[in-house]
């Protein structure tokens, strides 16, 4: 039977069977048409991608990688093959090594700067992989740090390794976006100090995150203090009253027994006094 035709029928066992095919029943095995369902296929496109779309789709992708049915879920109202489209028409590019106009906000242009994808991840180069992580996990400093590392670096070992010909324009031409990114700079040791800077910004990160956790421990052990003082005092209020209710436990008892010894006096007193009228009435 043919896979996809215009009224197909999918099921949760990745088959897509055609109408003809649903009607004359021509499916596998263990299978029957209540576990069909209809999926109708138009023609029209649907509506172009919007920015929220986009961004759904890019922390999709970071977060599922390739598995398509797991980003549509995420973007929503996406089929994966929509997904896989507009992913592949995204433009990784000079759109994104472009600078901003003069009349931008200043804020506006660092933070749509943040939700654009790197212009660092070329997977087939490793080093470009490693600085767009890194731009992606760290700040804008230690992003724009390990981008002039990488970029320095390539142009070393391009200089070491290329030949006269194209290899070597495109060795220049490498060192001079290097000199462009790195605003001129072109010491030897700039790759050192781009070290530098990242290691004395992680370690500012380290010691954030060690105080922050410092003042939420002090925190939670402020509160544990505070709840064993509440239960101690409420444990010597229960003390007092258990106290209490020995002492009306005891005074109790001692009614009791006064009242017995009364009443065995009362007794006896009344047996006396039959005792003396009975030889007067003889």
């Amino acid at each position: 039977p043919a896979e996809f035709v215009e009224f197909p029928f999918v099921v949760q066992y990745d088959s897509t069977l055609c109408a003809r095919c649903y009607v004359r029943g021509n499916f596998r095995v263990g299978l029957s048409n209540a576990d069909f369902r209809r999926v109708e296929i138009t023609d029209e496109p649907k509506a172009d991608w919007s920015e929220k779309e986009t961004l759904l789709l890019l922390e999709a992708i970071m977060h599922y990688g390739d598995d398509w049915k797991k980003v549509a879920q995420h973007v929503g109202g996406r089929t994966d093959k929509d997904c896989v489209a507009h992913f592949v028409k995204l433009p990784f590019g000079e759109e994104f090594l472009g600078h901003p106009s003069s009349d931008e906000a200043e804020s506006g242009f660092e933070t749509n700067k943040r939700m654009r994808l790197t212009p660092l991840a070329d997977a087939s180069n490793p080093i470009m992989a490693q600085a767009a992580f890194l731009s992606a996990l760290a700040g804008v400093e230690s992003a724009e740090a390990a981008a002039r590392a990488a970029v320095t670096t390539l142009s070393e070992m391009d200089d070491n390794t290329a030949s006269k010909g194209g290899r070597g324009s495109f060795a220049r031409n490498t060192r001079r976006e290097a000199d462009v990114s790195s605003n001129g700079d072109t010491n030897p040791n700039a790759l050192e100090r781009a070290y530098a800077d990242v290691n004395a910004l992680l370690e500012k990160e380290e010691r954030d995150i060690e105080r922050a956790i410092t003042g939420v421990t002090e925190v939670q052990m402020k509160e544990i203090q505070d709840k064993i003082l509440h239960f101690e005092e409420l444990d010597l209020q229960m003390e007092k009253e258990f106290a209490q209710l020995e002492g009306i436990k005891n005074l109790l008892f001692v009614d009791q027994l006064n009242l017995l010894f009364r009443r065995s006096y009362a007794l006896k007193t009344e047996e006396r006094v039959v005792e003396n009228v009975k030889p007067n009435v003889s």
